[in-house]
């Protein structure tokens, strides 16, 4: 073998590598801490309800289970990311994204990302209309958020009608 192909090859494969780990990404299995869920009956629809569905080192996760609604032959429902601790006193900054899910054919996408800062403010938004839809990896956050979105089970604990309510807290 050339010493020029082994390294063409090489590339090749890197390069394989790493838009598997882009594709992968935002449904990877991490060291995280989820929630019991409960079949307990839902809030009443449109009403806001944040649960927290996971923890890891660094961030929480909750999701509006009051919020989830159907569109375009979807279920739809929006997660917040925030870090576990505030980094100050007032600390508001998040993320929240809204995801699509075709239950039976075990799909999902993200749809719009709003983003806010220390404030609370947003400073950035954008919409993903055209995102591809994804197989949902088994074991990760999103196939946890599967079985709340699709399954109607609802993590256990505290509910929080306003997100905010739940970044001025203790976030426990």
């Amino acid at each position: 073998m050339s010493p020029g192909l082994f390294r063409e090859n090489d590339m090749k494969l890197w390069g394989w590598m790493i838009l598997g780990a882009c594709v992968a990404a935002p449904g990877m299995a991490m060291a995280q801490q989820q929630e019991t869920l409960t079949t307990e009956a839902p809030p009443p629809a449109g009403a806001p309800s944040w649960h927290t569905l996971s923890r890891t080192s660094g961030s929480i996760y909750l999701v509006d289970v009051g919020g989830m609604a159907e569109a375009d032959g979807a279920k739809v429902v929006r997660m917040a990311r925030a870090p576990r601790a505030a980094r100050s006193a007032g600390d508001r900054e998040h993320a929240v994204e809204t995801y699509q899910f075709r239950c039976e054919q075990n799909l999902w996408r993200v749809v719009r990302t709003e983003e806010f800062d220390a404030d609370g403010s947003e400073f950035d938004a954008w919409d993903e209309t055209d995102a591809a839809w994804l197989a949902v990896p088994p074991e990760t956050n999103m196939a946890f958020l599967k079985v709340v979105v699709c399954d109607g089970e609802i993590p256990a604990g505290r509910a929080w009608p306003r997100l905010e309510d739940f970044l001025a807290s203790s976030r426990s």
